[in-house]
């Protein structure tokens, strides 16, 4: 039973895919990577009285991050980040995530990722917080960060997009400040 597909590979896939679009950058991908092998240590579940996280060794088989880095993997990993997505969307629809850990989730990759982010990892990461933001608005935070953080490496879409972003950026601050005055 502790040798199938879980919930922490899937979680392993999200991670590795938002790394792997960065591997141009060496050091960033290998710093990254390091943070992503710490973080990954502290997420663990519950499902049907069956505890999922690798201090409770289960899975037992962690072979995903060998599945990864595997010829097969890489051509195709939109076809294994797509499948995992559609099984954290299961997960979601039966109870077993919520709007926190997705939060959290994409907010670690991000503090995994770290500064120097690439624009293909900053428009994933705008794609998918875009997908679950109508369950979880929190995200707005991180799709505006990923905004900002895309004006930093393309000055055009700054130009393009100045108006927009500052008027999320106006709202979040705004919000935080009602937040701080009614905890």
């Amino acid at each position: 039973m502790k040798n199938k597909w879980t919930i922490i590979h899937d979680i392993t896939v999200v991670y590795a895919y938002f790394l792997d679009l960065g591997k141009e950058n060496k050091s960033n991908f290998s710093l990254s990577l390091n943070k992503m092998e710490d973080e990954l240590l502290k997420w663990e579940f519950s499902i049907e009285n069956e505890m999922f996280g690798l201090k409770h060794r289960n899975p037992l088989d962690y072979s995903v991050l060998d599945e990864l880095r595997s010829v097969e993997f890489l051509k195709s990993p939109l076809d294994r980040i797509n499948q995992s997505m559609q099984n954290l969307v299961n997960y979601y629809n039966t109870g077993i995530l919520d709007g926190k850990i997705m939060n959290t989730l994409l907010n670690s990759i991000n503090n995994c990722i770290g500064d120097e982010i690439c624009e293909g990892q900053i428009h994933q990461m705008e794609f998918y917080t875009n997908m679950w933001m109508p369950h979880f608005p929190d995200l707005k935070v991180l799709n505006t960060l990923m905004q900002f953080k895309l004006s930093m490496i393309n000055p055009e879409y700054l130009i393009e997009n100045m108006d927009r972003i500052g008027d999320d950026m106006q709202k979040i601050l705004e919000e935080v400040e009602k937040k701080k005055k009614n905890p």
